[in-house]
């Protein structure tokens, strides 16, 4: 007679096949495909030249997924994820900042250099228009005209291309070059932004010199923001039931949510931590807006500053910088990307639960989130060194989100 455990053989054999064939198919599932753009190897990771990564645009082109990265050390790389390609974006340019946007004319790329100069390309030109900078107010900073901040905006009469320099100008421009209007602060433009509202198109610079400034299209100043607090870092507009929205992330401790006529709505702050990155994003009426801050935490806030959720990127390093955060809608939901010095980018869902994280090594600076034409979206994170990685999702969108990624290290 055979005893339990004889009869319970077959069952565990079969159960142990199970899960090795589960294991084989979960790492099939999430092949790692690596090359250098130099010479084009399938044999190390990717480190962009001269490190020290400074922007990074992700998007989808002609052959499927790409994106454009630079260093301010190297002239600016277009790389196709799918094709495993890589075209340097001109010559002889130490490239820091690029803005990439679909419009009505096609695909518009801009990226601006340490020289001053703003390159425009359309539909992959190789060099369509130029922009220079080149108001010298002082002769011992060098690069006196480096490129801080660029925005695209598509008017119903037309592209424009707003750019802001160390020096001290901001400049609305056509995509032939033309310069429209120069704005002026007292200390560099560190960011410019645009919107194209039913009040008409505005243009918003901030500056180091702690002020942030409405522009419209002819060069007329609207409105000023004083900000105190420290240099205007970022800026983000938006329109809600006709009324203009601004958020400012400031050098130190706070950001702060505005009006059009410059009276501020709320400050945001992480107690006596500094705030690395701020994100928003337009809910129906409403704003939410996220910072990640020294603490090691993401905070959610309304736009009347009500701190809606508080997220710990890392229970075990509670001080982790959260560097970069990003949120975005999928399906009707809104979900949280956080990036931190502990090499880990998390997933959450706003009411504070982590869906996946995504082990990139090395403490994340940018993070970059893009849908597709066919409702995927790819995530992308990208390291201070230069290492890049675009996450590309191998099973469909569930019930919330995905159930793995899959990586490409470039």
């Amino acid at each position: 007679m055979q005893t339990n455990l004889q009869k319970a053989h077959p069952l565990l054999y079969l159960t142990a096949f199970l899960c090795f064939c589960f294991l084989v198919s979960a790492i099939k599932a999430q092949p790692t495909i690596e090359f250098s753009h130099q010479d084009i190897h399938f044999d190390g990771h990717y480190f962009h030249p001269g490190n020290n990564l400074r922007s990074l645009e992700l998007f989808e082109g002609c052959g499927g997924i790409e994106f454009i990265s630079a260093t301010g050390l190297a002239p600016a790389r277009n790389y196709s994820v799918e094709f495993g390609s890589c075209n340097r974006l001109g010559d002889n340019y130490l490239d820091r900042e690029i803005a990439v946007k679909q419009t009505s004319q096609g695909r518009i790329t801009v990226i601006g250099s340490d020289n001053g100069v703003v390159r425009v390309l359309v539909n992959d030109a190789i060099h369509s228009a130029s922009i220079v900078h080149d108001n010298l107010f002082d002769e011992n900073i060098n690069p006196p005209h480096l490129i801080r901040k660029i925005a695209i905006l598509e008017t119903s009469s037309g592209i424009l291309i707003i750019s802001g320099s160390r020096d001290r100008t901001a400049k609305i421009s056509k995509l032939n070059g033309e310069c429209l209007a120069t704005l002026y602060h007292d200390d560099e433009v560190l960011s410019v932004a645009a919107l194209e509202s039913s009040q008409g198109s505005i243009i918003i610079t901030g500056s180091g010199d702690r002020t942030a400034k409405i522009w419209n299209l002819d060069g007329e100043c609207l409105a000023t923001f004083k900000c105190d607090e420290g240099a205007v870092l970022n800026i983000i507009p938006f329109e809600v039931s006709n009324k203009i929205i601004i958020i400012t992330h400031l050098a130190g401790r706070k950001a702060k949510i505005w009006s059009s006529n410059g009276q501020c709505l709320a400050t945001l702050e992480h107690g006596q931590e500094w705030i690395r990155s701020v994100a928003a994003i337009q809910r129906l009426d409403e704003i939410l807006v996220v910072t990640g801050g020294d603490d090691g935490t993401a905070k959610l806030w309304a736009s009347n500053g009500e701190c809606l959720a508080s997220f710990v990127h890392d229970i075990l390093r509670p001080n982790c910088r959260i560097d970069s955060v990003s949120l975005f809608a999928k399906r009707g939901d809104i979900y949280l990307i956080t990036g931190a010095t502990n090499g880990l980018a998390k997933c959450w869902t706003l009411e504070g639960r982590n869906i996946f994280s995504l082990p990139h090594n090395d403490p994340i600076q940018l993070i970059k989130v893009l849908e597709l034409s066919n409702q995927d979206t790819i995530i992308a994170t990208a390291s201070l060194n230069g290492r890049i990685i675009v996450w590309l999702p191998i099973d469909l969108w569930q019930q919330e989100f995905i159930t793995k990624l899959s990586p490409i290290i470039i």
